[in-house]
């Protein structure tokens, strides 16, 4: 008898918590962000991904690349060249913002109190056989922090 309870229990322990993992991952879904991380904690975000960011309210997502005027590797530039992403910031108020980051001169940015850093973005240019780069392609490495 006692055996019995104990297996009810357990199924219901089972049961539940793959409820609340179902739950978790239907409301992820609708909202459209499959990734949470946590402030101060780097992360890689690909063109039209989105995350959110806990404790902050806030929700990015990798818009496209604006520019990507970087010297490919095995070639010697006069100029290094740079690379600015569009991200879309959106709060928990539904407010949405820019943000426009780049490398190398302003890689980071300040919204709703939290600065917004970029710290890479993937792949590079590669002479010969790489030059042109699809939008689809690229990947940042991102990281929010607070003010």
């Amino acid at each position: 008898m006692l055996k019995l309870f104990r297996m009810r229990i357990a199924a219901f322990i089972v049961m539940a918590l793959v409820i609340l993992i179902a739950f978790t991952l239907i409301i992820q879904s609708k909202e459209g962000y499959g990734t949470a991380v946590s402030l101060n904690e780097e992360f890689k975000l690909k063109v039209g991904g989105k995350v959110l960011i806990r404790g902050s309210g806030i929700a990015l997502t990798f818009n496209r690349i604006i520019e990507d005027s970087r010297c490919p590797i095995n070639v010697y530039c006069i100029w290094t060249g740079r690379v600015t992403v569009e991200l879309y910031a959106t709060t928990m108020t539904g407010e949405i913002a820019s943000i426009f980051l780049t490398i190398p001169g302003a890689e980071t940015k300040e919204f709703n109190g939290y600065i917004t850093t970029l710290s890479r973005v993937e792949p590079v240019k590669e002479y010969p056989d790489k030059m042109e780069i699809l939008q689809s392609e690229y990947e940042t490495t991102l990281k929010v922090s607070e003010r």
